[in-house]
């Protein structure tokens, strides 16, 4: 868990898809986040496990540009060689940073 004024500085910006400008047709909804939750075995040094939920402070309305992500149902199931999908503009592999303006998903 992170302090509380790192957490009130915090802010979900969603429905933002190009961040090089104000371009998209329909506008970006910003959010303050509640909590953070990082995952437990997350590495600093290595960025391994690079993950973390967000707790909003209030509910987003769901709009054309701005939905819910789909979890798996909470089994026992085993997703190992199980496709899985991610989207963000972060790097894309480890230790090759490359400016990413427009939402990658994979």
């Amino acid at each position: 868990m992170r302090s509380n004024s790192f957490l009130g500085s915090l802010v979900v910006v969603l429905g933002e898809y190009d961040l090089t400008g104000d371009i998209e047709k329909l506008k970006p909804v910003a959010k303050p986040v509640k909590r953070m939750v990082v995952h437990r075995d997350y590495n600093p040094n290595t960025f391994e496990n690079d993950i973390a939920l967000l707790e909003l402070t209030s509910p987003f309305e769901v709009q054309p540009h701005v939905v819910p992500i789909c979890l798996p149902d909470f089994d026992t199931s085993d997703y190992v060689g199980k496709t899985a999908y991610v989207a963000g503009w972060g790097e894309l592999s480890y230790g090759m940073f490359r400016k990413i303006n427009q939402l990658f998903y994979t």
